[in-house]
């Protein structure tokens, strides 16, 4: 169909490197769409997203906020949160403690990666959206690294456990 001029982009949506790296046995996708937040720094560590720029490939980010979790009430947050308590409190106190909203420095840590076109994020309401739309800077001066974790029954919303 690209060939044929019906489309212009054709692109795929990931979860992890070991999907980008099946996917282009087969092609290349012109648009990538994969999950990165500040907890959730896996294809940024690997060295994943800079190769993807090297191909020319357009990244989408998702789960910027990783489900809203990012922005969550500590004292509001589910119980299947706990074990996570002190690294989700520290992230916390990091954004009061630098005078940003979690949402400012969420949309900043991703807007930040050069190798990053576009950030997908999901509203709530047309206030939330206005928020997001005044809260899209870049964050270039903070380091993030120490929020970086492997641990897929966080980073991972499709294994939650949430009644």
């Amino acid at each position: 169909l690209k060939s044929q001029g019906f489309i212009s982009k054709v692109g795929i949506s990931v979860y992890d490197s070991s999907q980008i790296n099946q996917a282009l046995v087969f092609f290349k996708p012109d648009i990538i769409q994969l999950p990165i937040n500040v907890l959730d720094q896996r294809l940024i560590r690997d060295g994943t997203l800079p190769y993807l720029s090297t191909l020319g490939i357009e990244v989408h980010a998702r789960s910027v906020f990783l489900q809203g979790l990012l922005l969550m009430n500590i004292n509001k947050m589910p119980k299947y949160f706990e074990p996570w308590l002190p690294l989700l409190s520290k992230w916390h106190e990091f954004c009061g403690d630098h005078l940003i909203s979690p949402l400012h420095a969420a949309l900043g840590f991703v807007g930040s990666l050069k190798d990053v076109s576009y950030s997908l994020v999901g509203v709530q309401s047309h206030d939330q959206l206005k928020e997001i739309l005044m809260d899209s800077t870049f964050l270039h001066s903070y380091d993030f690294n120490q929020f970086a974790c492997d641990d897929q029954q966080l980073i991972d919303p499709s294994v939650w456990r949430i009644v």
